[in-house]
């Protein structure tokens, strides 16, 4: 099990950011999906070839992957995922 940590902090120029364990993401110049269908066999699993900032995790075929979202931030931008369908299974709110 990997635990994703989410941190949201203000830079000084005033811009709000969030990262995952500590790392904005910055869009990779490969797409990842063409990264994945392109690499040589054995490399796809290896989430290095994704690119700096990706932050990647890879998993099997096939496996259930939980996500846990602790929003602890105070801040009046809640938290929220783009480009991505999330089935919430549990809210506080």
């Amino acid at each position: 099990m990997s635990e994703i940590v989410i941190r949201f902090w203000r830079y000084s120029n005033s811009y709000n950011r969030a990262g995952f364990n500590d790392v904005t993401y910055v869009p990779q110049k490969v797409p990842t999906l063409f990264t994945a269908l392109s690499a040589p066999a054995g490399l796809a699993s290896n989430p290095r070839i994704y690119g700096v900032n990706s932050n990647s995790f890879v998993v099997k075929q096939g496996d259930v992957v939980e996500i846990v979202i602790n929003n602890y931030d105070g801040g009046s931008h809640p938290f929220h995922i783009h480009g991505t369908e999330v089935l919430p299974l549990d809210s506080m709110c």
